[in-house]
This record gives structure tokens, C-alpha cells and sequence, in this order.
């Protein structure tokens, strides 16, 4: 009798439970039926978060790319960095560039990781150089040198050792010019041909030129102007493409900047003429500058930007070219323009 009655109270306690769950289920069911979009969207949002995390992951797992490089740093008062080789290394593989609104000087050396060996002992001067961080990117060897202020350098490469001597800009060169591009103009420049006729300009003049269009890293119209401003350059041009079906040339400036002789006004009409008459694009004039163009009221020295309107789409890969090309022809007619003229000032 006692099984009987065991028996039977499982039965119950089997009924009891199934009916439990049919109501939770039940009442879940109605819950979520209830707040069927609440669900739903939250569900969208989940998946697009885990996208996004993907997508974080997967920038992460590419900077990964970047790998420190373990060397000694001795510090001596030589005014010099000294990266010394383990063998012969040709020329074409060792690039310096300039971050200079970061006041950084990195040099590149192509399959850097076949000539210089880890534990390698540089030389640097805490004088000048703020810090030296050396980093591996794949097979290239990438040194990031901050200095403390604006510097001119010297590179020499001989007895399988690379050598950077610094000293003060206004020792290597008397006269500065800045050229400013935007930073999302980068990929429409040829930023190679560029570089090789900034260097062209630089040495036929005798001039610094610091081009914004030589940098790696994201920059803003303002930090180049601040920039020229602190080392007092003589003058910033400025150049920017403009995606447009109406082709025009249009330069703009601040006027109420004046200097004698050669000042914001005047440097503004020869961009505009010189552009203008190179690429072939019709002549706007010269205008005051628009609340997008703020920038250049921080000017302390004369600054103008010549903007150009042209169609900047994928199917114009040859036009943009070639206008690349005669931006560049005119660059040079401007800089020689601009140095005999002051040149002519400072003889008055």
C-alpha cells in the first residue's frame, strides 16, 4: 500500500510541475509577446555591437604590426643621433621624415630588421632629443625622435653608421615656407612627386620647406598654422582639392592681416594668377575668408589657400593626375617668385 501511494504522489507532483511550467511558458510568451519590439531591437543592437567589436579587433589585431624593438640609448652632449649597421646598406632604404606639428623626426629603414640587431646601442643627445623610441613594423625598423624645439638636421651615412647631427634652424636655412594641404586630400596628392618636388624646390632656393603633404600622421589646418606661427615662417601656401563638376580656382585670405610690400593680399593674387594660369582652370579672384576658413585668422605671417573645384571622382584618375602635375609647375613658379621679391624688400 505504501508503493501505491508513493506511486501516486509522483503522479501528482509530475501533474503539478508540468502545469507550473505550462503557465511560466505561458506568461514568458505573453511577456515577450508584450515587448516583442523592446526584444527585437535590443537583439539588433547586440548584433551590431559585436560587429563593431569585430571590426575594434580586428584594427587592434593590424596594429599589432607595430612592435617594440629593444635597443640601449647612451646619452652623450654630441648633438647627435647614432644608429650604428651590421652591414652595408644602400641609401634608397633610409627615409627621415618630418611630423613637424608634432616636433618629430621619424627615420624609416627598409628591412631594418636584417641590419640592426636588437640589444644595438644608439646614441642620442637628451639636449636636443626629448626622446628616442624604436619599434619594429614588419620586416622596417622605424626610430621616432622627439626633440624639444624646432631643429634643423643633417643626415651622413658612412662606416656602416647612420648619423643625424642637429642644430638651430635658422642656421641651416633663412627663409621658411610652410604648404599646407588637408589631411583628407592625402590620397588624391602623389605624395612621392610631391616630396621629390618639395626637396627639388628646397635646394634650388635655398629654403626650409615644411610640407604638410610629406606626413604619416593626422594633422589640422590649425596645429600647421600654429606651427608656422611659432617658427615665424615667411609665408604659408596653401592648397586644396575640392570635389566639384563646376571647375573654378577661387583663393581666399585673411585682409585684415597687412604687412608692407608683400603681405596676405598680395601673396593671395599670385596663387591665384599662377594656379589659375597652370591648370588651366578659370580664375575666380581672390575673396576674404569664410567661417570654414578660420584658420586663417590665427595667421602671423602672410598665409593664403588656393582652393580648387574640380570632379575628383574615381573615373578621373589621369585628369587628377595631370593636375597634380601642373599644381606642382606652379608651386615652383611661386616659390621663385616669392623669394626675389623678398629678396627686393629686404634690400630697401
Amino acid at each position: 500500500m505504501d508503493l501505491v501511494q508513493k506511486r501516486n504522489g509522483l503522479y501528482r507532483g509530475a501533474v503539478i510541475a508540468a502545469g507550473v511550467f505550462a503557465l511560466v511558458a505561458f506568461g514568458l510568451m505573453s511577456c515577450f509577446k508584450y515587448y516583442e519590439d523592446y526584444f527585437d531591437s535590443h537583439g539588433r543592437i547586440a548584433v551590431v555591437a559585436e560587429a563593431a567589436l569585430e571590426e575594434q579587433n580586428n584594427a587592434a589585431f593590424r596594429a599589432i604590426r607595430k612592435k617594440n624593438f629593444r635597443v640601449a640609448i647612451v646619452d652623450e652632449p654630441t648633438g647627435r643621433l647614432v644608429v650604428p649597421f651590421c652591414g652595408q646598406v644602400p641609401m634608397s632604404n633610409i627615409t627621415v621624415s618630418e611630423e613637424f606639428t608634432q616636433d618629430k623626426l621619424v627615420v624609416t629603414l627598409k628591412r631594418g630588421a636584417s641590419y640592426i640587431k636588437e640589444g644595438a646601442v644608439l646614441t642620442s643627445d637628451s639636449t636636443w632629443m626629448e626622446a628616442v623610441g624604436v619599434y619594429r613594423r614588419d620586416e622596417d625598423i622605424v626610430i621616432e625622435v622627439y626633440y624639444h624645439d624646432v631643429c634643423g638636421y643633417q643626415v651622413v651615412y658612412e662606416n656602416d653608421m647612420l648619423t643625424i647631427s642637429f642644430l638651430p634652424l635658422r642656421e641651416q636655412y633663412e627663409k621658411f615656407i610652410v604648404v599646407y594641404t588637408p589631411w583628407n586630400n592625402r590620397n588624391i596628392m602623389h605624395r612621392n612627386k610631391w616630396s621629390q618636388t618639395i626637396q627639388k624646390l628646397q635646394e634650388e632656393y635655398s629654403v626650409k620647406i615644411f610640407s604638410s603633404i610629406a606626413m604619416q600622421e593626422e594633422y589640422s589646418a590649425h596645429e600647421v598654422m600654429e606651427f608656422a606661427n611659432r617658427i615665424h615662417a615667411d609665408m604659408v601656401i596653401g592648397m586644396e582639392l575640392v570635389n566639384s563638376n563646376d571647375s573654378r580656382v577661387v583663393t581666399v585670405c585673411n585682409p585684415q592681416y597687412f604687412i608692407p610690400y608683400f603681405g596676405n593680399v598680395e601673396l593671395a593674387a599670385l596663387l591665384e594668377h599662377e594656379f589659375a594660369q597652370m591648370t588651366g582652370l578659370p580664375e575666380m579672384g581672390v575673396k576674404s575668408l569664410g567661417e570654414e576658413q578660420e584658420w586663417l585668422a590665427m595667421s602671423g605671417v602672410p598665409t593664403a589657400l588656393t582652393q580648387f573645384y574640380v570632379s575628383l571622382g574615381q573615373n578621373n584618375v589621369e585628369q587628377n593626375y595631370n593636375l597634380n602635375q601642373k599644381m606642382m609647375k606652379a608651386l615652383s613658379n611661386i616659390i621663385e617668385q616669392v623669394t626675389e621679391r623678398q629678396n627686393e624688400d629686404e634690400n630697401r
